[in-house]
């Protein structure tokens, strides 16, 4: 049985090279296809094996591995020393880019990463002819005339290179054709994409059109194709298709330091005659709640079309000075645009005060509070931004408090790095407040060396808000590895009970990594107060947090 099953698989070898000058080991293992464990990178001997039968094909994608790189000449042979297979490599003379001429009316010289006097890499040309057509499309251009070349003279080991391109007129979108709707309104679509007729042609407003319509929950396929032209016109389709499984349920359990124990649970019905409603129950040793929430898109009012949404909702929450039993009833009208976001509406609440700590009062207080809130956003990504900046600023007033507060960051830019400022501001004016609508700092929002909400008014004995913040931010963040970044941050907080005041304030530096993923920038910060190093704190989040 072993004689048989040795003439059915063959012989396995361990595969070795010789005379590589050029390229490691690794690297050769890896275009071959063989990748060490975790295990064999941290403590072992990586020495892959194949079987007989696989070798001759192995060498041959190693020829043509060679070739790809500008080695057209190289020699290889295998020898078989058992238990080894050896690969003989004779690289010889590559060959050598001699000449680049680049005519346009378009920036695409950085895009060629070929330099003249180096070796000529075959995937650095055919990437740079790609590169080209992403970058005309991402500025509208898509009837370009573009010839990329490359002549190789291979008895003198030379190649000449040349590209001519002729960007052409801007294409414009002149209809978008809405396909797979069955029981979802064209308007639901239309409105809340940030690509329409008559605008200039943007895979990035594609791209983030796709995502905003997924984030929907409508529907399980979103497709756009703007393949159809006429000269500089694109008749764009747009292929829909709407969920199959329209009921939601979602559960969950965790633990944090800051709020112990955590449970959710949550049903949502995903189209429900347009509809979106929902049942949320929440559990922590801080909070716990129940939640009745409906969504409804694009109800026309005001000459324009708005999301609405509202809820109800009865809370219970445990803050270290006081708890609170908290009633709430609103509805908010979303006007929602790529660049620009505002929202307005009503709510009503009712907050019972208790338990509390001798310098907080016992109180109910029952309020009827309009709100507006705005968002400019120019980011160059919704996900992970390298440049831009946003505003964002929220104001709610009654007959017996008026609070605002106000954010600002910018992005700048630099090699493989990013410098990432920010200022978030708040003011409240009241003659009566519940405590719980004060502002409290600590965690991911404001200073990375506290926990959540745990850094209270700094000017006062009691562990109570502050009628002013101001937390700002800055970070430095650099690429490490592919898209891992490394960051580097300190986070300054002023908290006051007045209603100015930047006597007092707190410090938190330190450290952290993130990672962009399709869902959101995954990061975990580790902070400390620089002027009480017992003062720390560890953060891990998904999404953003500017």
């Amino acid at each position: 049985m072993v004689i048989l099953a040795l003439q059915l698989f063959g012989a396995q070898y361990i595969i070795d090279f010789q005379g590589n000058r050029t390229f490691s080991k690794e690297r050769l293992y890896k275009e071959l296809g063989f990748e060490p464990t975790l295990w064999e990178r941290l403590f072992g001997k990586f020495e892959p094996k194949a079987d007989e039968k696989l070798l001759p094909t192995l060498a041959e994608e190693l020829r043509l591995f060679y070739k790809e790189q500008g080695f057209w000449d190289a020699n290889i042979t295998l020898t078989l020393q058992p238990p080894r297979a050896i690969f003989l490599i004779q690289e010889n003379d590559p060959l050598i880019v001699k000449n680049i001429s680049i005519v346009s009316n378009f920036p695409i010289d950085d895009l060629l990463k070929l330099k003249e006097g180096e070796r000529f890499i075959i995937p650095h040309f055919i990437a740079f002819k790609h590169k080209v057509k992403e970058r005309l499309l991402k500025y509208g251009y898509c009837s370009y005339e573009f010839s990329p070349k490359a002549y190789v003279y291979k008895a003198q080991r030379s190649v000449y290179i040349s590209a001519y391109l002729d960007h052409g007129d801007v294409c414009v979108v002149k209809t978008i054709n809405v396909q797979g709707l069955k029981t979802l309104r064209k308007e639901v679509v239309l409105s809340h994409i940030y690509i329409h007729t008559g605008d200039i042609l943007s895979i990035e407003k594609i791209e983030e059109s796709t995502r905003r319509l997924y984030s929907l929950e409508y529907f399980d396929q979103v497709r756009f194709d703007y393949s159809k032209k006429i000269q500089n016109e694109i008749f764009m389709d747009l292929f829909l298709k709407e969920r199959t499984k329209r009921h939601l349920y979602k559960a969950g359990i965790g633990y944090e330091t800051d709020r112990g124990f955590l449970g959710s649970f949550s049903y949502k019905n995903l189209n429900y005659h347009t509809h979106q409603p929902q049942i949320s129950l929440y559990y922590s040793d801080i909070k716990r709640s129940f939640k009745l929430a409906d969504f409804y898109p694009s109800l026309h009012l005001f000459g324009d079309f708005y999301d609405v949404s509202g809820y109800a909702e009865y809370a219970y929450e445990d803050f270290d000075s006081f708890k609170q039993r908290a009633t709430t009833l609103s509805a908010k009208l979303l006007k929602e645009s790529r660049d620009l976001s505002y929202a307005f509406g009503v709510k009503v609440a009712r907050y019972d005060i208790f338990d509390t700590d001798p310098c907080i009062e016992h109180k109910k207080y029952h309020y009827l509070t309009p709100f507006a809130q705005i968002f400019i956003d120019q980011r160059d990504s919704k996900i992970f931004p390298t440049k831009g900046y946003y505003i964002k600023a929220d104001l709610e007033s009654t007959h017996q408090y008026i609070k605002t507060e106000g954010e600002i960051g910018s992005f700048f830019p630099l090699k493989k790095s990013v410098i990432f400022a920010k200022a978030r501001a708040g003011q409240i004016w009241a003659s009566s407040i519940p405590p719980s609508l004060l502002f409290l700092a600590g965690g991911t929002q404001t200073n990375r060396a506290y926990s959540y909400r745990s850094i209270y008014a700094l000017d006062s004995a009691c562990r109570i808000g502050g009628k002013f913040l101001l937390a700002t931010t800055l970070e430095y963040r650099k690429l490490l590895y592919e898209k891992l970044y490394g960051a580097i941050f300190w986070d300054r907080t002023y908290l006051s009970k007045k209603e100015f005041s930047l006597d007092s304030y707190v410090d938190g530096v330190g450290f952290g990594i993130l990672y962009p993923s399709p869902i959101g920038t995954i990061k975990a910060y580790f902070g400390f107060d620089p002027s009480d190093f017992g003062q720390n704190n560890l953060s891990l989040y998904i999404g953003a947090s500017f």
